[in-house]
């Protein structure tokens, strides 16, 4: 692999979530810093191989271990390693590829799956070369769906079990809270033994004191909230620190779960979500997902944001009357007072929109898209949207069509925001 320039020094890295919820007993704080190493340099190199092409070249691979290689020098730094200790790094990695991992533990609903992370490492002449499994190796180096890892606060954090418990919360910031979690899985997830920190109190402390180291390196604020006696399961109330600006607070951050992407799909903003995750149980959401999705597939629904938001308001079920909603329709948001009167065009939005907020429509709709398939498309129209997202090419009629609803939906739901363009309009038409 080319050497990493200085300018191009690693800050997000975008880790699989079936990576960042692993049962990782055994593994220290080097561990898991090795791990998030080894992924990132991989990312790199893949892409330079590929040449902006990154599906076919994993299609021609699927199935083969590849190496991947780079210089001891770089990955020291990325991990923040000053000892010159080789041999204690050798022994990380005969670890990563030995000590069998458990992947997916809070929504390994998709699947389960256990095997050490590395299939191979090899250390000579200055390089570390390694390789992935080949049945996790695609999700690693092009995953879906993803945690947004920050390299340089998680290189702040000086102990195995904050690290562990940052990687594990921070992608529910947006949702304001974790699911809950047995005992037993949380201690999988922070790489805590069976006959550690037994008692509670203990077991609390611990938590507690990561807690805090957490919040003054990283940003966000976690409170625990347990449940039953003796506690038989927690939850992780997670908070941002600083308050964001208008165009950040109003819109979806990269990292979503599979269920946060449909919803942003429909045009729901992250406070919205939230209050649909306080509001109602994950079937019941799920449930109205598959409804909404079955209906943008008949299609006949002029104004889907408000069709979305009444749906589950109001229980929309199959065959039941549906309401006639005008495209001219406004509609309330959860939590916002203002009202947005009638849907704008992709056209008129974008007319007015500014280069950065189109950027950020715009990377907002990729994560959304990679995530999940977006209502409006069929799986083969979805296929070729892909293609024409992997290739960058946005005249496509597939894409072009699922940016449009997007970048609508986005709007109409995002009641300042939407005020925002409809005054830049009025001023334009003057």
């Amino acid at each position: 692999m080319k050497k990493m320039k200085e300018s191009a020094k690693p800050v997000h890295l975008r880790k699989h979530v079936a990576a960042v919820h692993i049962g990782s007993v055994g593994f220290n704080l080097l561990h898991r810093k090795a791990i998030n190493a080894a992924i990132w340099f991989a990312q790199q190199e893949a892409r330079e191989i590929a040449g902006g092409d990154l599906e076919s070249y994993l299609n021609k691979t699927d199935g083969i271990e590849v190496n991947h290689s780079i210089n001891f020098k770089e990955f020291r730094q990325y991990i923040n390693y000053n000892s010159n200790d080789h041999e204690y790094l050798k022994n990380i990695f005969r670890d990563l590829s030995q000590l069998a991992v458990e992947f997916d533990l809070i929504e390994g609903r998709r699947s389960w799956e256990i095997m050490p992370f590395l299939s191979y490492v090899k250390f000579a002449n200055g390089m570390i070369t390694w390789s992935f499994r080949s049945e996790i190796r695609r999700s690693i180096l092009d995953p879906d769906v993803y945690a947004k890892i920050n390299s340089e606060i998680v290189n702040q954090i000086q102990n195995d079990i904050a690290f562990a418990l940052y990687e594990n919360t921070y992608r529910y910031v947006n949702i304001g809270k974790t699911p809950w979690l047995k005992i037993n899985t949380l201690r999988q997830l922070l790489g805590i033994a069976k006959d550690a920190y037994k008692e509670t109190k203990y077991f609390t402390r611990v938590l507690k004191q990561s807690m805090k180291q957490i919040q003054k390196v990283a940003g966000i604020t976690l409170e625990m909230e347990p449940t039953g006696k003796p506690i038989k399961a927690v939850r992780f109330l997670v908070r941002a620190n600083q308050q964001p600006d208008l165009l950040i607070e109003q819109h979806v951050v990269q990292e979503q779960s599979d269920v946060e992407a449909q919803l942003s799909h429909f045009g729901f903003t992250p406070n919205q979500i939230a209050d649909i995750f306080n509001a109602y149980p994950l079937d019941y959401i799920q449930s109205k997902i598959n409804f909404l999705n079955k209906r943008a597939r008949a299609g006949g629904i002029r104004n889907f944001a408000a069709f979305a938001y009444k749906a589950f308001e109001d229980d929309y079920v199959e065959n039941t009357f549906t309401p006639k909603l005008s495209k001219t329709e406004s509609m309330p948001a959860l939590t916002a007072k203002n009202s947005r009167g009638d849907k704008m065009s992709f056209i008129e939005i974008f007319a007015v929109a500014t280069p950065e907020e189109k950027d950020s429509m715009k990377r907002l709709f990729e994560s959304a898209f990679r995530a999940s398939q977006p209502h409006s498309l069929n799986k083969r129209e979805y296929d070729y949207a892909y293609n024409q997202l992997m290739n960058n090419d946005w005249s496509g009629a597939e894409l072009k069509k699922s940016f449009e609803e997007y970048v609508e939906g986005y709007v109409f739901m995002r009641a300042t925001y939407s005020s925002e363009i409809r005054n830049r309009l009025k001023s334009a038409a003057k």
